[in-house]
C-alpha cells in the first residue's frame, strides 16, 4: 500500500487535458481582464459570472485529475499487478505470469450471449467452435495467464471432456498445455446450478500421463484427501477427437482396434433422428406417400411397444423415406435407461418413429440388421458408450447422439459367423414377439460372450464390464 501511496506518475505537457486546461486557463483570463467603457447590465452580470464559474469549475476539474494521476490516485484501491503481485514480473517489469490460479468460472451457454458478444468470442477465441459455454474462453485465458511451470484450477463442467463441440479445444490442450489431474465429482455439488461439474489441473507444458477419479454420480459426501487416482497414459488419448474417457479399460480397448478388423455404424449404414408428431398430420388417403407414424411407444432390448399410432404423409418429405420403408434395419433410442443400457430392437416394417427413436439402416450386405442388433444391445457397447459420452451418464437427460453412435465400431466377420449370432437373435426376437415380458437373458448373454471375443477382451476385462453393467 505504502508502494501505491508514494507512486508518482508523470503527466505530459502535450497531454490532452493540459492542453485543454491551458486553453481554459487563457479564456478565464480573457474573460476577468476584459474592460468596459461601460457598467454592464444586471443581465450582463449574470451571464459573466456564470461564465467564470463554469469555466473555473471546469480548471478545477482538470487540476485535481493532473494532481490525482501525478500522485497515482488512480492506482489506490484498485487491483494492479505490479503493484499486488511483484513477483510475477521480471526485473525488467516484464510480465511472466502467475505460479497458481484457482476459480469456479461462469458456465453461460454460448446462446445465452448476444450476437455481437458472439461474434467477439468467435473472432477471439479461434480453437472453439459451434456451441460451447463459456468456462473454457476462461481455461484458455487462465493459462495465458501462468508462468511456464504454474498451475491453473478450475472447478467447471464435465462436458469438454467428451463433447463434440469441444475437439479442437482439447487438441490445443494436449498439444500445447497439459493435464495433471481431473476429478469427476457427484451431482448437486452446488445447490443452485444443477451443472456435472469437474475439478481440473492444467498446466503450460505437456505431461506423459495425468491423473484421474471419477465420484460416484450419487456420492454424498466426498473427501478430496483420500483419492485413489488412476494414472492414464497420454499415448491412450486418441488423436482424432482427443476425448478424455476417465475408463483405463476403455482407453485401452479403443487404442488397441485394429481398422483392418472394426468399422464405425456410420459407415455401413444410414440414420436419422426420428421425426416430431407435431408436424404431421393424420390423414385418410392411402399412396405410395402413405406411412404408419409411431406416436406413442417405446424401443427396449430386442422389442419395441406401439402403443399409439396414427396414418400420415411423407409426400413433402420424400428425402426420409428412405429411413422409414420395409427395410431391414435396428431402432436405438434416445435416452439411455437407468441400467446404463442402450435400447436397440429390429424391424422391418414401413413405419414413422417418434423422435426418441433412430432408425440405423444397414447399406452394407455384410452387416445384416440382425447382427448389428446383437452387437448393439451387448452389455459391452453399453459400457463403451457410457464411458466415452459425457450426457449418456447425466442425472437428468441421459441420451444418445447420433453422432456418437455413428462412430462406435463393429467387427468385421464373415458370413458363418453371422448366421450363428443371427440364429440365436432370431430365437429371441421369437420369444419376444410372442410375450415381451418373457425372460430372454440366458440367450442375451450367450450374445455377449460372442461379443466378448469379436472384441478381444480378457476374462478380467469381461469381470470389469459385467460389473459395471
Amino acid at each position: 500500500e505504502k508502494i501505491k501511496n508514494d507512486f508518482e506518475t508523470e503527466v505530459a505537457q502535450n497531454d490532452k487535458r493540459f492542453l485543454k486546461l491551458n486553453k481554459l486557463k487563457g479564456d478565464l483570463l480573457s474573460l476577468t481582464n476584459q474592460g468596459s467603457l461601460f457598467d454592464k447590465s444586471k443581465k450582463e452580470k449574470e451571464i459573466w459570472n456564470k461564465n467564470v464559474s463554469k469555466i473555473s469549475e471546469e480548471i478545477k476539474n482538470l487540476e485535481d485529475q493532473i494532481t490525482g494521476i501525478k500522485n497515482n490516485k488512480i492506482y489506490k484501491d484498485a487491483f494492479e499487478w505490479r503493484f499486488e503481485f511483484p513477483e510475477i514480473l521480471n526485473y525488467d517489469g516484464d510480465f511472466v505470469g502467475f505460479d497458481l490460479i484457482i476459480g469456479n468460472p461462469p458456465y453461460i451457454p454460448l446462446e445465452d450471449y448476444s450476437i455481437n458478444e458472439r461474434a467477439y468470442f468467435g473472432n477471439t477465441f479461434e480453437i472453439l467452435e459451434r456451441k460451447y459455454d463459456s468456462s473454457v474462453m476462461f481455461f484458455i485465458n487462465g493459462l495465458s495467464l501462468l508462468n511456464n511451470s504454474g498451475l491453473l484450477s478450475y472447478i467447471a463442467p464435465i462436458t469438454w471432456q467428451t463433447g463434440e463441440n469441444y475437439s479442437s479445444f482439447r487438441k490445443w490442450i494436449f498439444t500445447f498445455k497439459g493435464i495433471e489431474q481431473i476429478i469427476n465429482l457427484p451431482f448437486n455439488i452446488f445447490e443452485d446450478a444443477y451443472v456435472e461439474t469437474a475439478i481440473y489441473f492444467l498446466t503450460n507444458f505437456n505431461n506423459s500421463t495425468f491423473k484421474i477419479y471419477r465420484f460416484n454420480k450419487k456420492e454424498k459426501e466426498i473427501d478430496l484427501k483420500s483419492i485413489n487416482f488412476t494414472v492414464i497414459p497420454g499415448d491412450l488419448i486418441l488423436p482424432n477427437k482427443f476425448k478424455i474417457i476417465l475408463n483405463p479399460l476403455v482407453n485401452k480397448l479403443l487404442k488397441r482396434l485394429n481398422p483392418e478388423k472394426y468399422i464405425q455404424l456410420g459407415m455401413i449404414t444410414i440414420s436419422t433422428q426420428g421425426l416430431s408428431g407435431s408436424i404431421f398430420k393424420e390423414t385418410n388417403i392411402e399412396d405410395e406417400d402413405t406411412f404408419i407414424f409411431l406416436s406413442k411407444g417405446n424401443v427396449y432390448n430386442y422389442w419395441i411397444s406401439e402403443d399409439e399410432t396414427f396414418i400420415t404423409s411423407l409426400k413433402k418429405h420424400k428425402s426420409l423415406k428412405q429411413f422409414y420403408d420395409s427395410d431391414d434395419k435396428i431402432l436405438i433410442r434416445r435416452l439411455i435407461n437407468r441400467q446404463d443400457r442402450l435400447s436397440v430392437c429390429y424391424t422391418n416394417k414401413r413405419m414413422i418413429y417418434k423422435k426418441d427413436i433412430n432408425p440405423f439402416i444397414p447399406t452394407d450386405k455384410d452387416f445384416p440388421a440382425k447382427y448389428l442388433l446383437a452387437v448393439m444391445a451387448s452389455k459391452l457397447i453399453s459400457f463403451l458408450y457410457i464411458n466415452i459420452s459425457s450426457i449418456a451418464t447425466k442425472d437428468d437427460f441421459r441420451q444418445t447422439t447420433l453422432t456418437e453412435l455413428r462412430e462406435l465400431p463393429i467387427p468385421l466377420i464373415n458370413s458363418d459367423m453371422h448366421s450363428n449370432i443371427i440364429k440365436t437373435v432370431d430365437k429371441i426376437l421369437h420369444i419376444k414377439k410372442l410375450n415381451p415380458e418373457s425372460d430372454t437373458s440366458s440367450l442375451e448373454s450367450k450374445i455377449d460372450l460372442i461379443v466378448y471375443d469379436l472384441y478381444g477382451l480378457t476374462k478380467e476385462e469381461i469381470k470389469i464390464v459385467e460389473n459395471s453393467i
